[in-house]
């Protein structure tokens, strides 16, 4: 990070919306909206097609702990509830959620 950058700023040039650095701290694992110079933060690219909020459909066999997934909840729409590492934390209507593969997941 260099002096003048904030979140927004950033998640605006690297994801083409400012609205999007939520995506940002929680890819990085970081609470606070306050970033410092020299500060190296990883930005979800792998994403860019997704957004915290969106309606998606399950298409992996197994979750990222290595557990099969039922059909049943392959068969429920989920909605991005935060990025990780390659990976998004997907929540149900029931309240449960889930780790599951960037690339294990479509639009609904």
């Amino acid at each position: 990070m260099k002096n003048g950058d904030s979140l927004w700023s950033i998640a605006q040039q690297f994801l083409g919306d400012g609205s999007r650095y939520p995506e940002i701290k929680s890819y990085n694992g970081i609470s606070s909206d306050l970033i410092r110079v020299g500060q190296v933060l990883k930005i979800p690219t792998e994403s860019t097609d997704f957004k915290v909020g969106d309606s998606v459909r399950i298409t992996a066999k197994r979750y990222t702990t290595g557990e099969l997934i039922p059909d049943w909840v392959k068969n429920k729409i989920h909605k991005i509830s935060e990025f990780g590492d390659g990976k998004v934390l997907l929540g149900y209507p029931d309240g449960i959620s889930s780790w599951v593969a960037i690339d294990g997941i479509e639009q609904a």
